[in-house]
């Protein structure tokens, strides 16, 4: 008999979970995106999502943010906003 066969109908629907809503429909969204947005501007938003995850952990989960975090978050986003302005330099010129 299989390891697979042993899962039960909740494991299965949790993998399930993960491949559609955590895995294939933030790809799809991704590539979408980039038909409407820059390539930077894609990149940039992406780059942004440990942050995201470290903030919501913060907020929700009351996870304790390390010094290491905190400097790379303040670095991501930081970059992140020098960019946009000087995106949005270049297309007033």
């Amino acid at each position: 008999m299989s390891r697979t066969s042993t899962f039960s109908q909740t494991t299965w629907g949790l993998i399930l979970l993960l491949g559609i809503v955590f895995t294939a429909l933030p790809h799809a969204l991704f590539t979408t995106a980039l038909r409407f947005l820059s390539a930077k501007t894609v990149g940039l938003v992406s780059c942004l999502q440990p942050f995201y995850g470290a903030v919501l952990a913060l907020l929700i989960l009351d996870e304790q943010l390390t010094t290491r975090t905190l400097i790379g978050g303040t670095i991501i986003v930081a970059t992140a906003l020098f960019e946009t302005q000087q995106s949005h330099q270049k297309s007033r010129a």
